[in-house]
């Protein structure tokens, strides 16, 4: 009976994925939506690099000048509130982020 009970609470939360995904996309965007321009800058570069980078290419890929002034401390914040890995020298963004940011990007241009 343990063994059918497990089962039926495997299905349910296999059942219930969608809308666990759409909880998630939501705590995303709402953690995105307070973000400085700097911040959402330098989180669409590391979606788009896919690979990490180091704090002088992250530099080089920011456009906007007031963004490049803004890293050192848009950087320093978002490594303490979001999971952003620090690998040595270098910078990326868990998969999960990477492909959220990534559909941020893709409806904008939509748009």
């Amino acid at each position: 009976m343990g063994s059918q009970a497990k089962f039926h609470s495997i299905s349910e939360f296999l059942g219930n994925r969608g809308q666990m995904f759409s909880d998630l996309k939501d705590l995303l965007d709402w953690h995105f939506d307070r973000m400085s321009d700097a911040e959402r800058e330098i989180m669409h570069w590391l979606a788009v690099n896919r690979e990490p980078v180091s704090y002088p290419e992250l530099k080089e890929d920011i456009l906007s000048p007031l963004s490049r002034k803004e890293l050192p401390s848009a950087l320093h914040f978002l490594l303490r509130g979001l999971p952003i890995e620090k690998r040595g020298k270098c910078f990326t963004i868990q998969p999960v982020l990477m492909e959220h940011m990534t559909d941020r990007l893709i409806g904008q241009e939509t748009v």
